[in-house]
């Protein structure tokens, strides 16, 4: 079948599958699964866990994420559950777990997405056939000669033998994930061979959701007594002796302890060790363990005992937050405070950075380049960091484990010579070309900030601080995009295209970007069918259209000259189409914001996270010699290609105008450079009123987005007009308003009724202590939400009630929303439709909703108000980041029916509940109701002239 399905065109297994045999679990979504969750799509379900489900999900970039959602709980219970299981892999950073890519732990149902990389359970393993098992030891014989348990000819003949020490080599690794997850401050609350995954040459432990963090119990436990370190000891014992041959099971009888792969005599202190562990685990530690494990060899006996290097320069916890440090940190692993800058009480503020010690003999080496910590790995690579004797910078390393495919040899050769390419320009250096050698593997540069830090990549400065402010500010974001289009353009005149180019692969440095993920590199014609140039500014288009996405309204507006200027929109839109032949070159996407950032009348002064400016002045140059370790021959360069384009440094911002005077700034005539290139529908909203213009939004269904329809729209309309702008609720017995702002007065609709009954509407002039207002001074008249007393007048008076209530509002602002559902419009107030000079029809793009509003549009023009149709406005509210159908498609239907018809994008601020902020709006959220206030301003009485 699977032949077949290949023949037809299938897709062949996804990346994220070690082997054939971990993807055998894994199956298509069904029915009762989750479609979506968050940007993912999800493609795959597997196998349900205890607490958790797990999804294979692709977000709109094509990155590959496995998606778990609570299995049991739902809403915080969720949240809480999920949160236990992401504060662990944050803490774990990639060793011996996957990575934590992103989380939605607020949405309605709460997720979390981890690397793709999914390997086969190590029960499985142990229970399965021995062909199976056979496989294993091929995989890991690289890692026992790293470990220097090079087996002699006699050993190699003996299966029993190299079975023990393939065995020691797993114990190895797990027993160092347990030791490190203890010195995070983390006790695993589900530690058993169920829980341990193989992966290539790595070892995975998942079921993070029960641990134990900081002494904090995990809500999965229900109350009952959190995990000890001793439990950890134990379930390494058990774990150990299904390793070594014994029951493949959770929990091994208590007395088995026959390990027929550690047999023999030599092994004797291993048994004793799994014997104490499993017995007395109070007497041992996961630390002690692993140090047992890593310097024990059967041929040698009991490992003599190792002097412990003296701590006294350093103490053995963070001063922050009192994790255990080791006596090279400069940076705490859990709070990733400095060490330097906070030292703990007990160091003097002046103390220097500590040696770093001798690095383990059992990790890997390149010429003189030892590795000291291994920092994990994924698809079949290991990943260390190493310096050489007596430098102080440090490299990384890159491994494929002996034995290896000839293919990932082959992709190590390639990014050898991408790298060599580059020459250290938007990429890493190149120190040592090993990927020829057995095993192979690269020796390239750490990229880090000045202060020591690890540079971050791009995807963790795209969100927002907890006050809603970017982390990157506008003229930050768009010389970061500068950057990235200098690096493809870079690419493109070296003769690379680089490989997957995401926001996960670009690391922000101080001055530069720099590209990393290079082993899928495109040099010349050494990997067929690898991207295009075209498919890299594809991707760039993609990486600026986030950037400016993550922007909010208030700092668009404030520096239009960037993210709003229409020749830099029109070059990211050229980026993205879909005919590589008419995209622009990376070139020519740099030059574009070249000038975006010269022509600025203000700027900031770009302070990043980690509060380094950022320089915008060339950036083709490597990393400062800080960065380039001691006496390193790095490689020779290519020839010199043309200097990208560089920017200027912007200059110092003054203080700018508020957001509503910003915002009311697109209206208004006389504007800026900037403002004079906006098109006519923009004008015709700048231009007076004298007349007042009464729009009566409806829509059939409840949930179509009506009042969130008519309090953004009002904002916007309240920023061109000064604030003289109302809404209200235009049916008795109806809030729905009042719910989406700020209440500054509890009066409602009926105290307006009765105060415009009870006086001459001549001297009526005091509206506004009936309102509230919003920040953009639209003023909002709240409906009565008693529905008692609408029901007790008679259609006739609530008609005369609202044509007084809205003759008397004309006299006093220019435009005047009213909110109905067509209910209303039929049997409370159907006059009101004659007191209409636009309408403005909500739904939301679903067949149901969709032919529900046509319904309403027929009976409208049934009623003898085919006129209010022809000239009104369709608005369709997106609320979902992945609706069931095309809106674009839908709406061809009221394009032909109606004036103007708008899709408003799904909208993570207007989704939630609470007062809508335009500063929270989306770009093209916001241009969805300036097009809808442009369209509005058109069919405005004097428009025609």
């Amino acid at each position: 079948e699977r032949r077949l399905a290949a023949r037809l065109g299938a897709p062949s297994l996804p990346s994220a599958f070690a082997t054939p045999t971990a993807a055998q679990e894994w199956r298509r979504p069904e029915p009762g699964d989750p479609y979506v969750l968050g940007p993912y799509r999800l493609t795959m379900a597997g196998p349900p866990g205890a607490r958790v489900n797990p999804f294979l999900g692709q977000d709109a970039h094509g990155a590959v994420a496995i998606v778990r959602i609570a299995r049991h709980l739902r809403g915080q219970r969720a949240a809480d559950l999920l949160g236990v299981e992401a504060e662990a892999l944050r803490r774990m950073d990639g060793r011996y777990t996957r990575r934590l890519l992103r989380t939605g732990l607020g949405d309605d149902v709460p997720w979390l997405a981890e690397e793709a990389f999914i390997g086969d359970r190590l029960d499985y393993v142990l229970r399965g056939d021995a062909e199976r098992w056979d496989d294993r030891l091929d995989v890991l014989r690289g890692d026992a000669e790293r470990w220097d348990d090079r087996l002699d000819e006699a050993t190699r003949t003996d299966p029993g033998r190299w079975d023990g020490l393939t065995a020691l080599a797993l114990a190895r690794q797990v027993a160092d994930a347990v030791r490190l997850s203890e010195e995070a401050g983390m006790v695993h609350g589900d530690l058993t061979i169920s829980t341990v995954h193989v992966a290539g040459a790595d070892i995975l432990l998942t079921g993070w959701s029960s641990a134990s963090i900081d002494g904090v119990p995990s809500p999965a436990l229900g109350g009952d007594r959190p995990p000890t370190p001793e439990d950890n000891v134990r379930a390494l014992g058990d774990i150990l002796v299904s390793l070594g041959g014994g029951a493949p099971t959770r929990r091994p009888a208590p007395g088995l302890y026959f390990m027929p792969r550690w047999s023999s005599a030599g092994w004797e202190p291993l048994r004793t060790l799994v014997m104490s562990c499993r017995e007395r685990p109070h007497g041992h530690s996961a630390h002690e363990v692993w140090e047992f494990l890593m310097h024990f060899r059967p041929e040698a006996g009991t490992p003599e005992p190792r002097a412990r290097r003296p701590r006294t320069e350093r103490p053995i916890v963070c001063a922050q937050c009192g994790s255990p440090l080791a006596p090279h940190d400069r940076f705490c692993d859990t709070c990733g405070s400095d060490i330097l800058t906070t030292p703990p009480s007990s160091a003097p503020p002046d103390s220097a950075r500590a040696s770093r010690p001798e690095p383990e003999s059992g990790l890997p080496s390149i010429n003189a380049y030892r590795a000291y910590r291994r920092l994990g790995g994924s698809q079949g690579y290991g990943v260390y960091l190493a310096r050489r004797p007596g430098a102080s910078n440090d490299v990384v390393i890159r491994v494929a484990p002996g034995g290896t495919a000839q293919g990932i040899g082959r992709r190590l050769r390639a990014e050898a010579d991408a790298l060599r390419r580059m020459a250290g320009h938007y990429a890493p250096r190149l120190f040592v070309d090993a990927s020829s050698l057995n095993p192979p593997g690269l020796v390239v540069e750490c990229v880090r900030l000045p202060d020591g830090s690890p540079a971050p990549p791009l995807s963790s400065l795209m969100g927002r601080r907890p006050d809603g402010s970017p982390w990157l500010g506008a003229e930050r974001a768009a010389t970061v995009g500068l950057r990235i289009a200098e690096a493809v353009n870079m690419c493109s005149l070296k003769g690379v295209v680089p490989g997957p180019l995401t926001a996960d692969t670009v690391l922000v440095t101080d001055s530069t970007v720099k590209l990393i993920g290079w082993s899928d590199a495109h040099v010349g014609d050494r990997l067929p069918g690898a991207a295009t140039a075209a498919d890299s500014v594809y991707a760039l288009g993609q990486i600026l259209r986030d950037l400016s996405d993550a922007q909010p309204t208030g700092e668009l507006i404030r520096t239009m000259g960037l993210w709003r200027n229409p020749q830099l929109l029109s070059t990211i839109s050229a980026c993205l189409d879909d005919r590589p032949g008419r995209r622009p070159s990376a070139g020519r996407v740099a030059d574009v914001f070249v000038q975006c950032l010269t022509t600025m009348s203000t700027s900031t002064s770009m302070q990043m996270p980690m509060q380094m400016p950022y320089e915008a002045g060339t950036s083709d140059t490597p990393q400062p010699a800080a960065e380039t370790p001691d006496d390193a021959e790095p490689e020779s360069p290519a020839a010199p290609g043309p200097a990208p384009t560089t920017a200027p440094e912007p200059p110092p911002k003054p203080s700018g105008p508020s957001f509503t005077r910003a915002l009311r700034s697109l209206f208004q005539r006389g504007g800026s450079a900037p403002e004079a290139d906006v098109g006519h529908p923009l004008e015709q909203v700048r231009l007076p009123r004298t007349d007042s213009c009464h729009l009566a939004i409806i829509s059939r269904a409840v949930g179509a987005g009506r009042t969130t329809t008519a309090i953004a729209l009002g904002d916007v309309l309240a920023s061109a007009h000064r604030g003289k702008v109302i809404a209200l609720d235009a049916i008795p017995g109806g809030d729905a308003l009042g719910r989406r702002v700020q209440r500054e007065s509890q009066a409602t609709i009926q105290d307006v009724v009765q105060a415009v009954l009870d006086s001459d509407t001549t001297d009526f002039s005091s509206v506004r202590r009936f309102t509230s207002q919003t920040p953009s001074g639209l003023e909002v008249l709240v409906g009565d939400p008693r529905p008692s007393l609408p029901r007790s007048r008679t259609p006739e008076v609530n008609n005369r009630e609202y044509r007084a209530v809205i003759t008397a509002l004309r006299r006093r602002y220019p435009v005047i929303l009213s909110a109905s559902d067509t209910g209303g419009l039929r049997d409370v107030v159907p006059e009101l439709l004659d007191l209409t000079d636009q309408l403005i029809i909500v739904t939301s793009p679903s067949v149901e909703r969709m032919r529900s509003a046509h319904t309403t549009l027929d009976r409208l023009i049934q009623g003898g108000r085919g006129d209010l149709v022809e000239r009104g406005i369709v608005v369709l509210n997106t609320h979902r980041e992945y609706p069931p159908a095309d809106p674009e498609r839908l709406a061809v239907g009221f394009r032909v029916r109606c004036r103007g018809v708008v899709v408003v994008p799904y909208d993570q601020h207007l989704a939630a509940p609470g007062e809508i902020d335009l500063h929270r709006l989306a770009p093209r959220t916001l241009d969805a109701y300036l097009e809808i206030a442009a369209l509005v301003a058109e069919g405005y009485p004097e428009a025609g002239d």
